[in-house]
């Protein structure tokens, strides 16, 4: 058996040669043990004869080992763009002969070589390439690139100039302007180019994350859009501007101003009279106008009008606050506004210091029918979404819920004592129904909202209500039974933070609610044993257990990280 450096390196060349790979291994590794041996061209040897046994990822690593001892040797970048080459990863190849071509200086002697090979993989790459939009109809590329978001887009313009070209003169593809996926601030100098490729034809524009300096100027450029519809600013503007600019739009039909656009609550009038064909409006901060408590003098009909948000964080000493009063939402005690068509009302208070606001109150003692006449039933609108933020309910509040509503969602509110519903109207197409962070919800007032009603809900949360228990869920199924059967079809359920909530009383919900499918048991008192029951149950298929598909828990403590991986690998989704 040879013992120098040059005869293990020739053995192995000789073994290479006849065939019998794996001696050639063996002698190319013992050669590297010796001293002053030609580490990089034994790794080169090695690394061909891992390839000739089709083991790749040895002969990448010998390949990368000589490029780190080597960086001004070209066999280490050769070597390793081969063995990707042979792993059918060009665009890699490709890779690492531009990486070579960056460390070799401009004098080495086989530099020359190197940009040959690369050049030469490139082009063949280049053949191998066709530009699906070329290949397709002008109408198909156009149907596959409208499920594309903006950005994604904008995004698609920096590909290649053909694609620049191709998709910057497609017009109908910047007909909507959304600037909320951007990653930085983006310029004005960007806002009006994209309005120049829809020939100033936009119909949706939604401005986010704009450069400060830039919101003028990108304002001012929408406003030139004559068929503007939907207007969506997330930026800091004074809405009289806004206004004064966009008086011409006579065909928007939204208007949605973040937070940082403060409107008082008088210039809704002017908003309203001016946008006749509004069918959407949310204003996230409304400020108070003491000259419209009341009535008001909103136009005397809005048939267009679909949806109404108003908010407000403004401290006032009246009550009720002016900033959300809606003049005669109901249509019975005045004709005048008319919502024969308001779809979704969304009321949001959330003052530093809390005054209590109740929520459509009932007509006044002293409101009386004048002779002949029967007395009108206070009503909402045709509703089919509702959502009331830090608002009271009052006693008549399921009474005057229209029957159209399918969604109701009531978060906060600062009355302790629950009220006691006097009369509840069917809602036979209630199916979300929401209660969250609201210490006035307890057995009478959930008892009246799931089962009085006769809801088929699919979708219920009880969150972070500290005055409802597990005792008064337990107590909510018996009504079910008797009262609300149809809501036992649910197949969401949220219980943030309940009280009582336990392995057990899980197991009650689990066997009780079959249909389930999504279940949050946020910050309860739940062990990892809940987890396996279900993620088994899941798994055998067993029909006595709701067969869950996602499960929320978030910040309980006694869930363990084994039961989690538990539940996953039996397909169970775990939100953590």
């Amino acid at each position: 058996m040879p013992t120098t450096l040059s005869a293990l390196h020739s053995q192995g060349q000789k073994l290479y040669q006849k065939g019998d790979f794996k001696a050639a291994i063996s002698a190319f590794t013992e050669a590297l043990s010796q001293r002053d041996a030609d580490a990089i061209g034994i790794l080169d040897n090695r690394a061909a004869t891992y390839c000739k046994l089709e083991q790749y990822d040895q002969a990448r690593r010998d390949a990368r080992h000589m490029i780190k001892q080597a960086q001004n040797d070209e066999r280490g970048y050769l070597r390793c763009a081969k063995v990707l080459l042979l792993e059918s990863k060009p665009d890699k190849a490709l890779q690492i002969y531009e990486y070579g071509l960056k460390m070799l200086p401009n004098e080495h002697p086989r530099r020359g070589m190197m940009e040959q090979l690369c050049k030469k993989l490139e082009d063949r790459m280049m053949l191998n390439r066709q530009d699906p939009f070329t290949m397709l109809p002008l109408e198909m590329a156009a149907l596959v690139i409208q499920h594309f978001s903006f950005k994604n887009i904008v995004g698609i313009l920096r590909v290649c100039k053909s694609w620049e070209r191709f998709f910057g003169n497609m017009r109908e593809l910047w007909m909507n302007i959304d600037l909320s996926g951007a990653r930085q601030k983006v310029p004005w100098t960007a806002v009006r180019a994209y309005i120049r490729r829809s020939r100033g034809l936009l119909t949706h524009a939604t401005l986010k994350n704009l450069a400060l300096p830039s919101t003028p100027k990108s304002i001012e450029f929408l406003s030139r859009c004559p068929r503007l519809e939907h207007l969506e600013l997330w930026v800091n503007h004074d809405y009289k501007d806004i206004f004064q600019k966009f008086k011409g739009c006579k065909y928007l039909k939204t208007i949605i101003f973040s937070a940082e656009i403060a409107v008082p609550h008088s210039a809704l009038e002017k908003v309203l009279t001016q946008f006749p064909k509004l069918e959407r409006i949310e204003f996230w901060s409304v400020k108070h106008s003491p000259l419209t408590i009341g009535e008001g003098n909103w136009p005397q009909s809005l048939p267009n009008l679909k949806s109404i948000t108003l908010a407000s964080q403004q401290a006032t000493t009246t009550s009720p606050p002016s900033a959300l009063i809606i003049p005669n939402l109901n249509h019975s005690l005045s004709n005048i506004p008319n919502y024969p068509n308001l779809q979704e009302l969304r009321l949001d208070w959330d003052p530093p210091i809390y005054r209590k606001w109740l929520f459509f109150p009932p007509p006044p003692p002293d409101f009386e029918a004048e002779e002949g006449e029967q007395e009108e039933t206070v009503q909402l609108p045709p509703l089919r979404r509702l959502e009331l933020n830090g608002l009271t309910i009052s006693s008549n509040f399921c009474s005057i819920l229209p029957d159209t509503l399918t969604y109701l969602s009531l978060r906060g509110g600062s009355v302790f004592e629950a009220p006691y519903f006097d009369r509840a109207q069917k809602l036979e197409k209630l199916t979300t129904l929401i209660m969250e962070d609201a210490p006035w919800v307890k057995t009478a007032t959930v008892n009246a909202l799931v089962c009085d009603t006769q809801a088929p809900l699919r979708v219920l949360h009880i969150d972070e209500c500290f005055n409802f228990t597990t005792d008064d869920f337990k107590l909510l199924f018996q009504y079910m039974k008797v009262r609300n059967p149809d809501a036992f079809e649910m197949t969401e359920l949220s219980i943030v933070q309940l009280q009582g909530s336990d392995d057990e009383f899980i197991k009650v919900i689990c066997t009780q609610l079959k249909k389930l499918k999504i279940l949050n048991l946020s910050k309860t008192s739940i062990t990892g044993c809940t987890i396996r029951d279900l993620a088994d149950s899941k798994l055998s298929g067993s029909s006595d257990i709701a067969n869950l598909d996602r499960l929320y828990v978030r910040g309980c403590e006694r869930v363990s990280s084994d039961a989690i991986t538990y539940g996953r690998e039996r397909g169970l989704e775990i939100i953590t």
